[in-house]
């Protein structure tokens, strides 16, 4: 009776711990904090992946959020949208990820810590994409529209000096 009190007591301390995880503070090289926008979805710098248009929602917000060290800040559905139905999960950092059918179809950004494949990001100005090589705006109800490599962004304010509001590739969903 005795040793079975005793493997008992060891028993449950086992289980207990098996439950606890030894870690180690993270390195900077063990999770890239960055995310790359591009015209083909999310590029993570320095380690060749990607998180491809079409990936499945919830492995997509996993991802981001692992990336990004936080969870979603916001998620709506819009019903409106002249493509369908479109949900958007967004974060604080200023990323939002646009979801049609339960894949990942579209992004759009309006925070300069998040840089595309072709460099831009918000708050660039008009003359510093135009030297990048945009040549041909837009101009519409929501302001002067561009497209650069596949991907597209917006300047709501007039003059060269006027700064990129929002840039984004894939779905969208504006009422022009």
């Amino acid at each position: 009776m005795k040793y079975l009190k005793l493997f008992s007591f060891f028993l449950v301390a086992a289980l207990l711990l098996a439950g606890c995880q030894m870690t180690r503070p993270l390195l900077a090289d063990d999770i890239p904090y960055d995310i790359e926008l591009s015209a083909d979805g999310l590029n993570v710098p320095g380690v060749g992946q990607q998180i491809s248009f079409g990936r499945a929602e919830a492995g997509t917000i996993a991802a981001v959020t692992k990336l990004l060290s936080t969870p979603p800040q916001s998620r709506a559905t819009n019903d409106e949208c002249g493509i369908g139905s479109v949900t958007t999960v967004s974060w604080m950092e200023g990323l939002n990820l646009l979801f049609q059918n339960g894949n990942f179809q579209g992004w759009s950004s309006d925070a300069q810590i998040f840089i595309a494949t072709n460099g831009f990001s918000a708050g660039m100005t008009r003359t510093q994409i135009r030297d990048a090589g945009v040549t041909e705006f837009d101009i519409t109800t929501l302001g002067t529209e561009f497209e650069f490599h596949g991907m597209f962004g917006l300047i709501k304010e007039a003059g060269p000096a006027a700064p990129v509001d929002l840039i984004w590739a894939g779905v969208s969903c504006f009422f022009r």
